[in-house]
């Protein structure tokens, strides 16, 4: 007898149920509708009225789940019944802002919805990123993670729930089979250390089951879906057809609330939430997830935002930087805006910041200082930082000291060649 399924995230784990890639999947499993590229903080607030015309992208699919995101129509599939398991990812919670219609209503701000004429009428709504509003961001998360599993507990209390703790490869395989680390590599290593965050809430509160995820994975480039951080090798399906038969396998053999299959489940939780903590330094010091708005770093932390501006194919990669704790990520607000090409953003609370920065395609290269994005009750509040010395490949470009907030900026510009290697120097003091 096959299990019905149904998905909630990424392809990470809708994939595995496609034969291009595990093509004895329907032996063991039937899948039913998922919900991919829709955030849980949208899925849980209120639908949103929408003219249908605007959802008028080439690819029908980036339609539908704009659609689904939209309509929230998930939940009512969900309340069918008609499934045993549910495979859950949090992929779309990472990769997602969240664009706030009011405080009942959300939507994702999701590639998909970007190649919609719908997207155009969304410039005035204000987003909320993981990112650059992690405390925000993450009361809304709980809140919303609470509310789904509330839900399924009135409405659907035969769903036995698995979490998917999959991750973004740093590294794939080439057409001929050499191992190419991705040029974001460090912005997938930070949306990957946010996910343990948020699966760390999961597994401490809610009874899951548990589908682990081998960080030695690789991504493939001749993946039929095409090269993407979460479209894997192909023994990646093989493993995770064999992981959800071994769940299978024991909730046939004892009943899903029989006391040991309970321990069961508790136990691989546990030892889960360890090597999520144990492995994470989000958890800890550093980066903006706890302490740098909170206490007095977020008046003396620096700021540069670098693009290079050109095609859609260009960005920048850092090759050397001096302070290893600084943050530094890709956002999708800075990615390929206008076809631009991807932006990157540096912050440090050093009062130094030697980097070297290499162009990926011909364009003009934007060096940016700010201060940081500092919020209270969701309105910026500016944080000014006293610029003291900023030089790109050994010139000086301050001829005095620039006092400078977030939205009271400096701007220098230089055009570039692919694979030239800029070097940065700044230096900064709090402003008094």
């Amino acid at each position: 007898m096959v299990s019905e399924f149904s998905t909630m995230g990424s392809c990470a784990s809708r994939i595995i149920f496609n034969s291009s890639v595990n093509h004895n999947y329907k032996q063991f499993f039937h899948i039913n509708d998922s919900l991919e590229v829709v955030s849980i903080i949208s899925l849980m607030s209120n639908p949103i009225e929408y003219d249908e015309t605007l959802l008028n992208s080439f690819d029908k699919f980036d339609n539908e789940c704009v659609s689904n995101d939209l309509t929230k129509s998930f939940l009512d599939f969900l309340k069918q019944n008609t499934i045993e398991y549910l495979l859950l990812d949090t992929y779309f919670d990472v990769e997602c802002d969240v664009i706030v219609y009011d405080e009942n209503s959300y939507l994702s701000d999701s590639g998909r919805l970007v190649r919609t004429d719908y997207h155009r009428t969304l410039h005035n709504k204000r987003r909320i990123s993981v990112f650059k509003n992690f405390n925000e961001y993450m009361e809304l998360w709980k809140e919303a993670c609470d509310k789904f599993f509330r839900f399924l507990r009135q409405y659907c209390p035969n769903i036995k729930v698995i979490l998917n703790c999959s991750r973004g490869a740093l590294y794939y395989l080439d057409e001929n089979n050499n191992k190419v680390r991705f040029p974001k590599a460090h912005y997938i290593y930070e949306s990957n250390k946010i996910r343990d965050i948020l699966e760390i809430y999961i597994l401490e509160n809610y009874d899951v089951d548990v589908l682990p995820f081998d960080e030695n994975t690789l991504a493939l480039k001749n993946h039929f879906a095409h090269l993407h951080t979460v479209h894997y090798e192909d023994k990646y399906y093989t493993d995770k057809t064999n992981q959800l038969n071994e769940i299978i396998k024991r909730n046939d053999t004892w009943n899903y609330y029989d006391d040991v299959n309970i321990q069961y489940r508790k136990i691989k939780r546990e030892n889960t939430i360890m090597k999520f903590k144990l492995n994470n330094d989000w958890l800890n010091v550093n980066h903006r997830t706890g302490n740098i708005c909170d206490n007095l770093n977020k008046y003396n932390t620096g700021r540069i935002d670098i693009k290079n501006a050109g095609i859609k194919s260009n960005t920048v990669e850092i090759i050397e930087i001096s302070d290893s704790d600084a943050f530094h990520y890709y956002p999708i607000w800075f990615d390929n805006i206008q076809g631009e090409g991807k932006g990157l953003v540096v912050e440090s609370h050093k009062n130094f910041l030697d980097l070297t920065v290499k162009c990926i395609g011909n364009g003009e290269l934007y060096l940016t200082l700010r201060g940081i994005d500092f919020r209270v009750n969701n309105e910026r509040v500016p944080i000014y930082i006293n610029y003291t010395q900023f030089r790109v490949n050994g010139i000086d470009i301050l001829k005095n000291n620039e006092l400078i907030c977030h939205d009271n900026s400096y701007t220098f510009k230089l055009p570039v060649k692919n694979n030239d290697y800029v070097s940065i120097s700044l230096n900064w003091v709090p402003a008094e």
